[in-house]
């Protein structure tokens, strides 16, 4: 017997089987794949096999789409919610500003025309104080009157400036951008 026809397999003495000679790999290989090209199936198979691929990739896919999908809903939710909660602080802002400043405004007319009372009787005052005819006392007590609503007037200027430094105060910064690029110093 030639080793390579009949082989025998044994393990510590005992004879396993009779296998015959293996063929080249090269002539096994070649019968492979003429055995794959004539049989329809195998194509057909493998064709089968690579359109269940493709499908189940394309789902993941959507699967994927899907998902990406409904976070950007939720983030663009989320952004929506901080922008409408910040455009309702912005109006109470606004309207809490509009009404302070009413209210300042409402005090500066009153001032305004206070000053504009006194200055009326101030004018006045001093009219009477130079009228011709009139006693000593009298013109001297209409230009303590005069005195006296001078100093009130003088108050009432002071008071109206300290309310529109008051109300510049109030104001919130307001940041502008320069539209212009700064002079350079030469």
């Amino acid at each position: 017997m030639s080793p390579r026809t009949n082989a025998l397999k044994t393990v510590e003495g005992v004879v396993l089987s009779r296998t015959p000679a293996a063929a080249p790999s090269s002539l096994l290989g070649v019968v492979a794949s003429v055995a794959q090209a004539l049989n329809p199936l195998f194509h057909l198979g493998q064709a089968y096999s690579r359109t269940l691929e493709y499908r189940l990739e394309v789902r993941r896919l959507e699967v994927e789409q899907q998902r990406l999908e409904a976070e950007s809903q939720r983030i663009g939710s989320a952004i929506e919610k901080a922008y409408l909660l910040k455009c309702e602080e912005l109006a109470q802002r606004r309207a809490a500003l509009d009404r302070h400043f009413t209210s300042m405004e409402r005090e500066l007319e009153g001032l305004r025309l206070d000053r504009e009372v006194v200055r009326t009787h101030l004018d006045a005052a001093y009219t009477a104080a130079l009228a011709p005819g009139l006693a000593l006392e009298e013109r001297r007590g209409f230009v303590e009157i005069a005195d006296l609503l001078q100093r009130d007037l003088s108050r009432c200027a002071k008071r109206q400036r300290l309310m529109l430094e008051g109300m510049r105060a109030a104001l919130p910064a307001v940041q502008t951008q320069r539209l212009l690029p700064a002079a350079k110093e030469s």
